[in-house]
């Protein structure tokens, strides 16, 4: 949305290359270790160890996520594009979330709708790397999010406070309307994406979609 000198741009990424190489100053890239904290959360939240590594199944139609409030052994697998219909009935510990990270040469963006059964959360993040200041704007509710996130294959319109992520025939609409953060972007459609499964055991389990890379124009203001 802003355009910058070229020559300032690469300045600014060969300065953080040159952080990155002070943190890592043999350049080996740590593996990230995801944990995932589920359970009911409470004076002691569950945090569960990773599983073994296997082999998984790709999943290429249509399947359902779970049977009741348990895992479906048919869905346990990855994707190349989202193929899992993730309805499940209220437990108070459910969690869903669709969030979009957006970077350009001046803004990162950080944008998320969350849905934890008994309360939902709503956060605009905007990062301004020539100004070099933080635009946040969150609000927490008691419940579930109303109305919620659809547990339906797409195409799906994501609605919570002033964001809004419409999905259309050529990508995704981001929209956010703040006292000080406008947002317009198209999001064009992937090619590609990684859908995951991983069975913790038949009741604790998650499901996650990766679509990275996707081209964005539009604009931003704050």
């Amino acid at each position: 949305c802003h355009r910058e000198p070229d020559a300032e741009y690469h300045q600014q990424r060969q300065q953080e290359s040159e952080r990155r190489r002070r943190l890592y100053p043999r350049g080996e890239v740590a593996a990230l270790v995801l944990r995932r904290m589920l359970g009911h959360i409470g004076r002691r939240a569950t945090v569960l160890a990773a599983p073994t590594l296997r082999a998984m199944t790709e999943i290429v139609g249509p399947v359902d996520l779970a049977i009741g409030r348990t895992l479906n052994p048919d869905a346990i697998g990855w994707s190349r594009r989202p193929v899992h219909r993730t309805a499940l009935p209220w437990t108070g510990r459910v969690k869903r979330w669709e969030y979009w990270g957006i970077i350009t040469r001046r803004y990162v963006l950080g944008l998320t709708m969350a849905d934890l059964d008994y309360a939902h959360l709503t956060q605009v993040y905007v990062y301004d790397r020539r100004r070099k200041i933080e635009v946040v704007t969150d609000s927490v509710g008691v419940g579930p999010m109303r109305p919620g996130l659809s547990d339906e294959l797409g195409p799906v319109v994501a609605t919570s406070g002033p964001l809004t992520f419409t999905d259309h025939g050529r990508g995704t609409r981001i929209t956010v309307e703040t006292e000080r953060v406008q947002v317009a972007l198209e999001v064009e459609g992937g090619d590609d994406c990684l859908a995951v499964v991983v069975p913790w055991n038949r009741r604790r389990f998650q499901y996650t979609v990766k679509d990275l890379a996707r081209p964005v124009s539009g604009t931003i203001s704050v």
